[in-house]
């Protein structure tokens, strides 16, 4: 018991050495349903390590809108508060270069899944 609790001790302080924490840059890759891409908030989304987060929101023939504010992630659940009040909570998780996040949007489950970007 002890050992196992020593490996969970250890990945919690690596996996953000590694970069496996939530924190980064993350670019929209997909969302299921497909149709539903045009309703999805956010293209690129970057999670700051202080608690800020900034979004752009691309819109053809609107340009580009964007966001920013600060973040909450605790217990699988994304909340990112916007400087001008909004609120918006989404199930998350990350696996490995990938961020999903789900939520309830109009009745309808929306799944989206960001890749996450490197700097080059």
């Amino acid at each position: 018991m002890k050992n196992r609790r020593a490996v969970i001790v250890l990945c919690g302080l690596f996996l953000p050495l590694a970069g496996c924490g939530i924190q980064g840059k993350w670019a929209l890759s997909d969302v299921d349903p497909t149709a539903a891409t045009r309703d999805f908030e956010f293209a690129n989304l970057t999670l700051q390590k202080d608690g800020s987060f900034y979004a752009e929101e691309i819109r053809e023939g609107r340009g580009i809108r964007t966001s920013s504010g600060t973040y909450d992630f605790d217990r699988g659940v994304l909340r990112l508060k916007s400087h001008d009040g909004k609120l918006v909570a989404y199930d998350a998780a990350v696996q490995g270069n990938e961020l999903e996040l789900e939520r309830f949007w109009q009745g309808q489950k929306i799944k989206a899944t960001f890749t996450r970007q490197t700097d080059d």
